[in-house]
């Protein structure tokens, strides 16, 4: 009986330590997870500003472009 316990003891521990493993895996690749959803995230292109007064702005700008090509030629 007493090598029983001795298996029942040593599969524990081996569990325990399996289970950690496991669970310092777990941590790395929510660590890579986060990372690349920040990565993401920030090479996400920005959206352009289509309020009125981007509107306007970008009315403004298009405009002063074509009146300096319009003066080139």
């Amino acid at each position: 009986e007493n090598i029983k316990w001795k298996k029942m003891g040593k599969q524990i521990e081996q569990l325990k330590k399996g289970f950690e493993v496991e669970q310092q895996e777990f941590k790395v690749v929510k660590k890579e997870t986060i990372l690349w959803t920040q990565y993401m995230r920030l090479r996400k292109p920005q959206v352009p500003d289509m309020s009125q007064a981007g509107m306007a702005q970008m009315t403004q700008a298009n405009w002063k472009f074509v009146e300096t090509l319009l003066k080139e030629c």
